[in-house]
């Protein structure tokens, strides 16, 4: 819903940008991709730990047994997934809508043998895993396809593989944590974690200062 929203604002700004400052358009691509991945890590981390825990309250014990690794792949590439609809949304918007399809096109053949030969080995676990990794493969592809179509260097790609690297890590971890006296201090000092390295290296000292300015309910000129 996030990145949705954000790709129908972003479209025409990008459209425009690029035909008349690109330096502004690598700025808002920038920008863009930084948000969302602000906002989906968090929300992707929280589904991933507490997913087994979510789903025995919400549909019984049975059912969480049989589903939560797949939900918790599935919450990692809702995370990668989101981040593709930035690069889409530049290229589409630059007029190159021919390269995603192009890529799209290139992708299913492999899409399609992983999905068959994962789900008869693994059942719906494999299933899952066939789209995380295709959403995965696609959402860097893009990234870089896009830092080519802008022609600057954003250096988004390795924060954006940093991203995901660590949501493996914890769909990886998780099984080993227990039950919620453990995940719970987990999840906290992961998420203070985050927000500090977000508060510090990731935004700007304008941006900073507009989270302050929101914060006190003053206005931001």
């Amino acid at each position: 819903i996030v990145p949705g929203a954000l790709v129908g604002v972003l479209f025409p700004a990008f459209s425009t940008a690029m035909a008349t400052d690109r330096l502004r358009g690598a700025m808002l691509f920038r920008r863009a991709a930084k948000y969302v991945g602000l906002f989906l890590f968090p929300a992707s981390f929280v589904m991933i730990v507490f997913s087994q825990d979510l789903l025995q309250v919400w549909l019984g014990h049975e059912f969480a047994l049989h589903s939560t690794r797949v939900l918790q792949i599935l919450s990692l590439g809702v995370l990668a997934n989101g981040l593709a609809a930035i690069p889409f949304a530049m290229i589409q918007g630059t007029g190159r809508a021919d390269i995603t399809g192009k890529l799209h096109i290139m992708e299913l053949p492999f899409y399609l043998a992983a999905v068959w030969s994962l789900t008869v080995h693994y059942g719906i676990v494999g299933t899952a895993i066939a789209w995380l990794v295709r959403v995965t493969a696609d959402c860097i592809l893009l990234f870089v396809l896009a830092d080519s179509v802008i022609g600057t260097r954003n250096r988004i790609l390795w924060p954006v593989c940093a991203s995901i690297g660590v949501g493996t890590v914890v769909v990886v971890l998780v099984p080993l944590l227990g039950g919620l006296p453990i995940k719970l201090p987990f999840a906290g000092c992961v998420l203070a974690l985050f927000a500090l390295t977000a508060w510090l290296l990731v935004l700007s000292t304008e941006e900073r200062y507009a989270v302050y300015c929101a914060i006190r309910g003053k206005s931001f000129a």
